[in-house]
């Protein structure tokens, strides 16, 4: 289908901590693909795989000794990695409890991302529709808007 309006489409990947802060902020992706094909072929995603962004290693919770990995959550579009939870597809966990379990968790931790990206809307009006800016200037946007979006306390 040919994009007869002639928008270009930029895509805003983004790593966000559990206090609804950005902490890694990916602007690009021009073109229409998947959440994942552009997490794949984004900075983000490529330096996640040979591990360039120096993650720690992992480590136990809070009054817990057994260690576990920081990892990223995302949805059914991206693809399944060990460093990224992802729910399972389809109908697959509608059997099994520890399946919902699992798939109640992560909807819950992928809750704080959609907040995060609710507050920003909220904040900067501007993200509601579409950005009457070049891909250039819609970054320049972007990043200082992810970054000034910060918590209240």
């Amino acid at each position: 289908m040919a994009n007869i309006l002639r928008y270009i489409f930029c895509s805003l990947l983004a790593l966000v901590n559990a206090n609804y802060k950005f902490t890694i902020i990916d602007v690009g992706g021009y073109g229409k693909s998947s959440d994942g094909g552009l997490f794949t072929r984004s900075i983000l995603g490529k330096s996640l795989e040979p591990n360039t962004l120096n993650i720690p290693n992992s480590k136990p919770p809070p009054n817990t000794e057994e260690p576990l990995p920081f990892v990223i959550v995302g949805d059914e579009a991206f693809p399944l990695k060990k460093y990224l939870l992802r729910p399972y597809p389809g109908v697959s966990a509608q059997n099994d409890e520890s399946k919902q379990i699992y798939k109640y968790r992560l909807t819950r931790a992928r809750r704080v991302v959609e907040n995060a990206f609710g507050v920003l809307t909220q904040k900067f009006r501007l993200f509601y529709g579409r950005i009457q800016l070049s891909p250039e200037n819609a970054e320049k946007v972007a990043l200082p808007a992810c970054i000034l979006q910060l918590p209240r306390k």
